[in-house]
């Protein structure tokens, strides 16, 4: 969620969403638990490496068809 919230706020490197998150961390935290703190960067680049994009790409879309109004 961290990721997604960055890149549409115009975030495109992964040390800058590290700094949106830190910037945005009570909001964040209004719909997120973050009980270790802000994932550093280096996380944030390490698990979004290990998501299988064509797994992504199927429940990104079905997110965001369920959650857009209709």
């Amino acid at each position: 969620m961290i990721v997604l919230c960055a890149v549409l706020s115009g975030v495109e490197d992964w040390v800058g969403m590290e700094a949106f998150a830190e910037e945005k961390e009570t909001w964040l935290r209004g719909f997120l638990e973050l009980p270790n703190g802000i994932p550093s960067h280096d996380t944030l680049s390490d698990v979004m490496g290990r998501i299988d994009p064509g797994a992504f790409q199927r429940a990104f879309t079905a997110w965001a068809r369920g959650s857009a109004p209709g």
